[in-house]
C-alpha cells in the first residue's frame, strides 16, 4: 500500500471519531460518562481531531501534487 493510501486510511479514521464527537455534542445525555471514568473536554478533543486531519490532508496533497 503506498503512502497516500495509507495517509487516506488514516484521515477516514480521524473522520470516524470526529463524527462521533459530534454526535456526542449533539446529544450529550445519549453520551454519559460512567463514574468511574475521567470526562472527556470534548470540545478540545474535536479541535485536536480537526488539526490531526487538517494535517494529513495538506500532507496527501503535498505527496499528490509531487507525482
Amino acid at each position: 500500500m503506498n503512502k497516500i493510501n495509507l495517509i487516506q486510511e488514516r484521515i477516514d479514521n480521524i473522520q470516524f471519531h470526529i463524527d462521533h464527537a459530534n454526535r456526542v455534542i449533539a446529544n450529550p445525555d445519549m453520551y454519559l460518562t460512567p463514574s468511574e471514568k475521567i470526562p472527556v473536554d470534548i470540545e478540545k478533543y474535536l479541535l485536536d481531531l480537526l488539526v490531526i486531519k487538517s494535517a494529513l490532508e495538506q500532507e496527501k496533497e503535498t505527496l499528490t501534487n509531487q507525482g
